[in-house]
């Protein structure tokens, strides 16, 4: 079973339910060097128990990769599956 839960104050996204790992630690972890599902775990424990949040965790991993336009705005992302 997978929860998201979104508070309204703060706007903070609770993406692994298992960990209790938020969605600013997960980008926290992220902007610190974490390059890939395995590292993000290591650094937060999110995707380490059930798994079910491996999926939010690569679609976060691949917006940080997503080049800006000439205002800084990120590229729309494509989907592959």
């Amino acid at each position: 079973m997978k929860l998201i839960i979104i508070s309204n104050k703060g706007g903070v996204m609770i993406v692994c339910l298992c960990a209790g790992v938020n969605d600013r630690t997960i980008r926290t972890a992220i902007d610190g060097g974490s390059k890939n599902v395995k590292a993000v775990g290591s650094c937060t424990g999110a995707g380490t128990h059930c798994g079910s949040c491996c999926t939010d965790l690569r679609r976060m991993l691949q917006e940080e990769e997503r080049p800006v336009n000439a205002k800084g705005a990120p590229q729309p992302m494509v989907l592959r599956r």
